[in-house]
């Protein structure tokens, strides 16, 4: 159970920061591309210390 609220805690901070990023880039940029490879380098750039410090790989 207390891997799965990690889990959760986890997948939600990534949502939560990508649709944040997401209504930033949107002021800024047009190109969905741009802003799509922008939002992907960001979440996996946040990803990974957050899984190490939280101890959970998916």
């Amino acid at each position: 159970m207390k891997d799965f609220i990690r889990v959760f805690l986890l997948v939600f901070l990534l949502a939560l920061c990508a649709a944040l990023l997401g209504h930033l880039l949107d002021l800024f940029m047009d190109n969905a591309w741009q802003k799509g490879m922008l939002c992907g380098w960001w979440v996996g750039e946040l990803y990974r210390p957050l899984s190490k410090y939280l101890g959970v790989v998916i």
